[in-house]
């Protein structure tokens, strides 16, 4: 008799174990397997705010240097353009500017006119 109920409460032992196991491989989870998961679930969703948020900032930082880097872009094509035209304009057979040991063309060279910038030598 006391080996037969030894038996049963294996086999029943057993039975529990493989419903547990049927349990698990359908997705089901204990109570406590739940709250940690939930929570981890929590702390990753805040995280993933926060990269959010960090990620919007960099991406107006960055519009805003490009917005930044096109003004510029367009001042500098502008003053260019105005420094042609004054150089033009003064005529000239070009001059040459003094860097260092070396004497290098300056854009008035370039343009086989005459500058009148202050840097540059006759």
């Amino acid at each position: 008799m006391v080996r037969q109920q030894e038996l049963l409460y294996n086999v029943e032992f057993q039975l529990q174990q493989m419903e547990r196991k049927v349990a698990r491989a359908k997705g089901e989870r204990s109570d406590e397997e739940t709250r940690a998961l939930n929570a981890r679930i929590k702390g990753l969703t805040t995280q993933l705010e926060g990269v959010n948020a960090q990620h919007s900032m960099l991406l107006a930082q960055v519009k805003k240097a490009e917005d930044d880097l096109s003004r510029a872009i367009r001042t500098n094509n502008g003053l260019m353009k105005d420094r042609g035209t004054r150089v033009a304009r003064e005529g000239g057979r070009g001059c040459r500017r003094w860097t260092g040991s070396r004497t290098t063309c300056c854009l008035a060279l370039r343009l086989s006119v005459r500058c009148s910038m202050l840097m540059c030598r006759v």
